[in-house]
């Protein structure tokens, strides 16, 4: 978990930038296990479809496991908005599974010895 994410949805110059600066750490972090990585700094609402250990995002939208030799991203950032962001979001990266703007929410994150199910709820959603 970091306050910047490895990545993001938007093409505004602060997600590329944040991009250049992170983009060391994915690969290392898919080397040492790592299967779910949680950022924020926007405030948005983001998950990236899974990183792949050969560089490549997979377009499996769900039911992902810690055993998949990939790396899940969210940004989970949503308790307000900054317009630079959300105006970045109008056109959204092909590795994007899910976004949400313009509304506030949170993430819930359960853990067992089984699993981890992380869920975003968000006003939209009641």
């Amino acid at each position: 978990m970091s306050h910047y994410p490895l990545a993001c949805s938007g093409t505004s110059k602060n997600c590329a930038d944040d991009e250049t600066a992170m983009s060391n750490y994915w690969t290392s972090m898919i080397n040492h296990g790592v299967s779910l990585y949680l950022g924020s700094h926007y405030h948005t609402y983001q998950r990236l479809y899974p990183y792949l250990q050969d560089g490549s995002f997979s377009n499996q939208a769900e039911n992902y496991s810690s055993d998949g030799n990939y790396l899940i991203s969210i940004v989970e950032g949503v308790a307000g908005n900054d317009k630079d962001i959300v105006e970045s979001i109008k056109k959204i990266k092909d590795f994007t599974a899910a976004y949400t703007v313009n509304e506030t929410g949170f993430g819930i994150l359960e853990a067992t010895t089984d699993k981890i199910v992380y869920r975003h709820l968000s006003t939209k959603q009641g």
